[in-house]
């Protein structure tokens, strides 16, 4: 079904898409800020969309032809991509010819079958039933509704933690109505879905079982699970804007933001919209803070401070010190196994990384929206907002090309390819890579979370 946005908010939603913020547009279309802002909040209750980054892929398919297209699959069915048979003209030739290629042929055949074998993906529904809302805790998760993965992570158990970031459709509560929220669910071995953190908010150090595991958590927050397999939480809409830790008693703390004025000072900082969330061996936090387009680091101790970005939004600095790069609000960022620091460029249609001695430089993406590069150089390569990255045990890095319905992966010579998707997908989310290096798709689109199954061809 076809989705009735007036002209007006076809032309805003455009221009939401490049990037504009409400000011921005009011100033584009000659309007006031406040009228830009009850179009963008009017185009969400539509869409039934919670963040901007869903309404620029929603403006990327419509404008690709594929905006109606929607999976439809049975609840707990499994999505399987097949080979396409490729027919193959063959041309008569001698006898002798023919001789000699039938030799060629058997020697092909014995080289593949000894030879380590091509692997195909096929895609496994582990949570949701394809439409969105929240339900099931307590039973199957995959009998249990989700709307948005934004992020997930493994515990020590083995099991997989995600926000399901929900917020109301038109017609329900308004925005500011706790309905809209960010509910920490867990998967455990056995597939049975719980919620860990929910809606209440804490005015203090407490045990989250004190309240029922309730503790608001605005829409579009992000996880992470440190070293010391505590759960740390970014939140970042409206007045809400903080970081907290859940530890695995239970016991939930702040730790910077807009928290308790019984914080030391120095973790008082003006957090503005703190979505992507890393945590380094050492304890340190990082923090996509993407109000103002920097990454902070939070120390055990000590100041918090800027380490990428200047506070303006932009995408130079490529190839010299990541505090006077710019960036445009990227939603996540991740360490990759030797500890460098990747930060998704969303906007940028990039994914960027700075090392160890604070140099920035782009990984993946050519910075132009689209979708090519496949076998090639991932810099060279096309993307379309890339919503988030994984890395797997053997530094691959996993890249959930949102804007393209697909997920992409770049080894560690830096090529390129496509590892799922669009067929089955709709518009990735989260991504997530488990102790034996098997990757998990978060599909805000689909509402469903996939497990990557690998088989021999």
């Amino acid at each position: 079904m076809d989705i009735a946005l007036s002209p007006r908010e076809r032309e805003v939603a455009d221009l939401v898409a490049e990037g504009l913020t409400n000011r921005e547009i009011a100033e584009r279309l000659v309007i006031s800020e406040r009228t830009a802002e009850g179009h963008v909040e009017q185009i969400r209750n539509k869409l039934a969309f919670h963040s901007r980054t869903q309404i620029a892929g929603w403006v990327e398919r419509q404008r690709a032809g594929i905006g109606a297209r929607r999976p439809r699959i049975a609840p707990g069915a499994i999505a399987v991509e097949l080979p396409r048979p490729i027919q193959v003209e063959i041309p008569r030739v001698p006898r002798q010819a023919a001789a000699i290629g039938l030799a060629v042929v058997l020697v092909a055949v014995a080289a593949v079958t000894f030879w380590p074998r091509a692997q195909s993906a096929t895609l496994i529904a582990i949570a949701g039933i394809g439409t969105r809302g929240y339900s099931g805790d307590g039973g199957p998760a995959t009998a249990a509704q989700i709307d948005e993965p934004t992020s997930m992570v493994f515990d020590r158990d083995g099991a997989l933690v995600f926000a399901d970031s929900f917020r109301e459709a038109a017609g329900g509560p308004p925005a500011g109505d706790t309905s809209n929220r960010t509910h920490v669910r867990r998967i455990d071995r056995s597939g049975t879905v719980r919620t860990m953190v929910s809606d209440l908010s804490p005015p203090r150090t407490f045990n989250i079982a004190e309240v029922g595991h309730e503790v608001f958590v605005p829409p579009e927050a992000r996880i992470s699970i440190g070293p010391d397999f505590a759960l740390y939480i970014a939140a970042g809409a409206g007045v809400q804007n903080w970081i907290g830790r859940v530890d695995e008693s239970g016991k939930f703390t702040w730790l910077a933001g807009g928290a308790p004025s019984a914080l030391a000072p120095n973790m008082r900082t003006a957090l503005l919209a703190p979505v992507g969330l890393a945590i380094g061996t050492d304890g340190v936090i990082y923090v996509s803070n993407t109000g103002t387009s920097e990454i902070l680091a939070i120390p055990v101790r000590g100041d918090v401070v800027t380490i990428a970005g200047t506070g303006e939004r932009g995408a130079g600095g490529d190839g010299g010190p990541a505090t006077s790069a710019t960036f445009y609000a990227p939603p996540s960022i991740r360490l990759a196994p030797d500890a460098s620091l990747h930060v998704v460029d969303t906007y940028n249609h990039r994914v960027r990384a700075i090392d160890h001695g604070g140099i920035v430089v782009t990984v993946a993406g050519s910075g132009a929206r689209g979708f090519s590069g496949d076998g090639g150089p991932a810099t060279q390569a096309r993307m379309t907002l890339p919503a988030d990255i994984a890395f797997g045990p053997d530094g691959v890095m996993y890249v959930a090309d949102s804007g393209n319905a697909r997920v992409r992966a770049v080894d560690v010579h830096g090529t390129i390819t496509t590892v799922a998707g669009p067929a089955q997908l709709v518009r990735p989310s989260a991504l997530a890579v488990d102790a034996n290096g098997t990757l998990y798709i978060g599909d805000g689109g689909a509402h469903r979370i996939f497990k990557v199954v690998r088989q021999r061809q």
